[in-house]
């Protein structure tokens, strides 16, 4: 089999060139008869598992916990020092200030291009064996593509309850399981195994 975009020879069982990453339609059998690029079609993958998925979420999750907890502790440490009330305010104050400073500033970035590292993996998805995949030329999750994923989630975060809400359910109703971020970033979840790049 040929690949319809730049015409080099793949497996039969392929559904993206091993040479260009484009998707491999129909079999042709010589280079010559290669398709233009527009003619190409996309290979598709299937939904991720969902316990795979929501295990690497739990994963995510406690690394992001676990990069906060300095800061949750600076925390607690400054709303003690205030409630003891030793006369200096400012020091308190400061205190707060600071840790506030690095709840934000060791979670977040991991929280949202944390699919951007490595091969399109997180650290939860990793040890589930998932990837994110970005599906326009079927290569690994980019920063730039895994900080558009977040910042979507992130959004919907900040609606409380509903917002919480939206995107585990598309998850589940979508035949793909792609949500939001997903759509927005052109990028699907999928088992590391059956990735073809």
């Amino acid at each position: 089999m040929y690949c319809n975009i730049c015409g080099k020879e793949n497996p039969v069982d392929a559904k993206f060139c091993h040479s260009c990453g484009g998707g491999i339609g129909k079999a042709i059998s010589k280079p010559d008869q290669v398709l233009p690029q527009s003619a190409a079609i996309p290979g598709k993958y299937s939904k991720a598992p969902l316990g795979n998925r929501f295990g690497a979420a739990i994963l995510d999750s406690l690394i992001v916990f676990g990069l906060a907890l300095p800061a949750i502790i600076l925390f607690f440490v400054a709303i003690a020092e205030l409630s003891d009330y030793l006369g200096d305010e400012e020091s308190a104050y400061g205190m707060l200030f600071f840790a506030g400073l690095l709840y934000i500033a060791l979670p977040l970035p991991y929280a949202i291009i944390k699919d951007g590292l490595g091969k399109g993996q997180s650290w939860g998805k990793k040890a589930t064996g998932l990837m994110v995949v970005c599906l326009k030329d079927n290569t690994p999750c980019t920063k730039g593509k895994s900080f558009l994923r977040g910042l979507i989630m992130v959004l919907l975060g900040i609606i409380p309850y509903v917002g919480w809400l939206i995107e585990p359910i598309i998850v589940l109703a979508d035949d793909e399981g792609r949500r939001l971020g997903d759509r927005a970033a052109d990028t699907q979840v999928i088992d590391a195994l059956d990735y073809t790049g």
